[in-house]
């Protein structure tokens, strides 16, 4: 079957196709909300993942391990779908790479791996060989032997943290966990019943109170090939055993299993999955074409099987561009226009001089920078996401690491400014905020100049008025009466 993931609205999956004499692994993705059956394609991989794990718009990957290295484990990486609301695609955020998470153990077997609003949890199971290739005459590293019982763990603040197991849990000879819930923490733990193979026991995790839920369902757990959740009920896919090309889909009840639908396995590779409307089966045809059918997830019925292609980019998103462009283009002219109209500027005082334009650039720059690295550190965010602001995004929580360095730039600069009259990146340049005639501001003017750069993050544009002012004024030091200045080069060589 196809490897992948889902939640909510986005699909995740690896196609492996042939190119140029080897095989390839492309990752695609798929959003449940388009009105298509559009993909695209995120990223190559280098090899198949053992797991994948998804939660809203992140994927994690578990690639498999190398049982030959003295130091053996399970690497992990993530990647996130960024909506560019401007063109109505999803883009791969980073662009051209994988982000490291810490790794997992090599022991034993990934029984499950899934997405949650904590992070991935993964089950590994003891006394099970990993799923990874086998060389003639290597061993797997047995310096640090493997836990004598499963373990669940779950990556929080880049550690893979335990999760306790159920206290009457027992072990059978092997287990699945699958996503239980759209809620954000709620999984489903399957094990095998001690000499009886036709029973699995069912352990729910209960988010709200943190307890697990035990109940006896008539299952062959050799059977089950998925489990997911969607429109409030959940779904297991089960294999026909004495008809390998048959599947069944049910829904997973206390203490049973309801028969839903039964389909045929398409020819090529497939998967199964659920989304925030229902269920997608996503089939691969050896000349690697890939098609979506949508099942509906109350009466069962299958929707007509539609090839999958390439989003295309609409016009409506390269104009609304194009108006954005113009409009800033516009704003500039009318900076030109009205400069003659401030002439009559406040004179500044003997030996002071406005800080130039590129002054001040590079000032703001010195200044945003430890805001940047903050929330860069704290959220994970590439470079690029502090570039999101509101009024260029679809979603307002797609801005939030850019509104929050700038909040931290903000309370920065106003503090400094209240005690030294300049700020790191304004010192470097030689530059302080005072009046006109080089006195201190009163403190009410600092706070005010400052409190009108929360307009700045909303509308960073509106910085370019700057250059309507003979001293380079900005809207707040327009209204505070007060200007970034520093000493003449002329007065300076006369000290």
């Amino acid at each position: 079957m196809l490897q992948g993931a889902s939640n909510q609205g986005h699909v995740w999956f690896v196609s492996p196709r042939p190119e140029s004499d080897q095989l390839v692994y492309p990752l695609y993705h798929h959003s449940s909300y388009s009105s298509g059956p559009y993909l695209q394609q995120m990223i190559q991989l280098s090899e198949l993942p053992e797991r994948m794990a998804s939660w809203s718009n992140q994927l994690w990957l578990v690639q498999p391990c190398d049982p030959s290295q003295d130091d053996a484990h399970r690497e992990v990486f993530t990647i996130r779908a960024r909506y560019d609301s401007a063109v109505k695609t999803y883009h791969p955020d980073p662009v051209d790479r994988l982000v490291v998470e810490s790794s997992l153990p090599a022991w034993g077997a990934v029984a499950g791996f899934i997405g949650t609003a904590d992070g991935p949890v993964a089950l590994l199971w003891p006394n099970q060989k990993p799923q990874v290739p086998t060389h003639e005459g290597v061993e797997l590293n047995t310096e640090y032997p493997p836990p004598d019982k499963p373990q669940l763990l779950c990556l929080k603040s880049r550690e893979w943290q335990e999760v306790p197991l159920p206290q009457e849990f027992m072990p059978g000879d092997q287990g699945r966990l699958f996503s239980g819930g759209e809620d954000g923490m709620a999984f489903r733990l399957f094990t095998t019943m001690a000499g009886n193979a036709s029973e699995t026991i069912c352990w729910d995790f209960r988010p709200t109170d943190g307890t697990w839920q035990k109940s006896i369902i008539d299952l062959d757990l050799d059977s089950v090939r998925w489990c997911g959740s969607t429109t409030g009920q959940s779904f297991l896919l089960t294999v026909d055993k004495s008809n390998s090309d048959r599947f069944e889909i049910a829904f997973i009840r206390p203490g049973k299993i309801i028969p839903f639908q039964t389909i045929t396995a398409p020819v090529g590779e497939w998967a199964i999955f659920a989304v925030h409307d229902g269920l997608r089966i996503i089939d691969s045809m050896r000349d690697g074409s890939l098609y979506l059918r949508r099942i509906d997830p109350v009466t069962g019925e299958f929707q007509e099987r539609e090839r999958m292609r390439q989003a295309p980019l609409p016009t409506g998103g390269v104009v609304h561009m194009l108006l954005l462009l113009s409009a800033t283009g516009l704003a500039f002219i009318l900076v030109i226009l009205a400069r003659p109209a401030i002439r009559n500027a406040v004179p500044l005082s003997d030996g002071l001089t406005p800080l130039p334009v590129g002054g001040r650039l590079g000032a703001f720059g010195i200044d945003f920078l430890p805001g940047a690295i903050v929330v860069g550190l704290v959220t994970q965010s590439s470079p690029s996401a502090l570039l999101r602001w509101p009024l260029w995004t679809a979603e307002i929580a797609e801005s939030i690491p850019f509104l929050v360095a700038g909040g931290i730039f903000i309370v920065y600069v106003t503090l400094s400014e209240l005690f030294t009259m300049t700020t790191f990146g304004k010192a470097i340049f030689g530059a302080r905020v005072c009046c006109a005639d080089g006195s201190r501001p009163r403190p009410s003017q600092i706070l005010f100049r400052n409190l009108v750069k929360c307009v700045y993050l909303v509308i960073p544009p509106l910085v370019i008025f700057i250059l309507a002012s003979p001293n380079l004024q900005g809207l707040g030091d327009l209204l505070s009466r007060t200007a970034v200045l520093r000493r003449s080069h002329q007065n300076a060589d006369q000290d």
